[in-house]
């Protein structure tokens, strides 16, 4: 079942795991701790990546684990604000988790938050995953949380933090992802400013004194 109609039907218990670093830990200690948390009934287990791509498999891996071998729903957290430019491959991650078989099969929630707008690496990032979400075909898989009652309607992937600070549960819905509108806004916040033209006959005299 989709956690979304999970959240319908009752309140829910969840728990939130990190993939290990591959290089000094092993993930068989991860999958111990997932079995013994199947105790508490968990509704859902959370992967919350982190922006290293030294982890991506290990993500994959967890999330398979859940969905394959417990009664809970997995919720994949990808991470990927404010990367610095030479950082951009470590997206590759997201580029393999949109490779999957069943990837098909999921709803993509893009919840970008409002910070660093206008930071250039955060532009690219966005213009990285919208347009690797178009050529895998996913475009009409990806969503946005929404109220009627947000204070702008040009708000594109606003924070599940921000609506549980401001707005009940019961006023959050889903709507589709405006990907290509949002390609072409953030192209232009890439563009370079262009120069005012001096007006016409706007040299200042000088000033002369007696």
């Amino acid at each position: 079942m989709k956690i979304r109609e999970i959240l319908k039907k009752k309140k829910t218990f969840s728990f939130e795991v990190f993939p290990p670093n591959p290089q000094n830990s092993d993930i068989n200690n991860i999958y111990d701790t997932i079995d013994a948390l199947q105790g508490y009934s968990p509704d859902f287990i959370s992967v919350t990546f982190k922006s290293s791509g030294d982890f991506a498999q290990n993500t994959i891996n967890l999330a398979s684990y859940i969905k394959n071998h417990t009664k809970a729903e997995p919720l994949v957290h990808l991470t990927c604000g404010a990367l610095d430019a030479e950082d951009i491959d470590n997206l590759a991650y997201i580029t393999d988790v949109l490779e999957e078989p069943d990837i098909s099969d999921y709803m993509i929630i893009l919840a970008w938050g409002s910070s660093l707008t206008k930071h250039i690496a955060t532009i690219n990032t966005k213009i990285h995953i919208l347009n690797a979400l178009k050529e895998k075909g996913l475009s009409s898989n990806v969503v946005q949380l929404f109220t009627e009652y947000l204070d702008t309607s040009t708000i594109s992937g606003v924070h599940p933090l921000y609506m549980g600070l401001h707005f009940s549960k019961d006023l959050w819905s889903v709507i589709p992802y405006p990907i290509d509108e949002e390609l072409s806004i953030l192209t232009k916040d890439l563009a370079p400013a262009v120069p005012a033209k001096p007006a016409k006959g706007g040299k200042h005299k000088k000033c002369t004194t007696e």
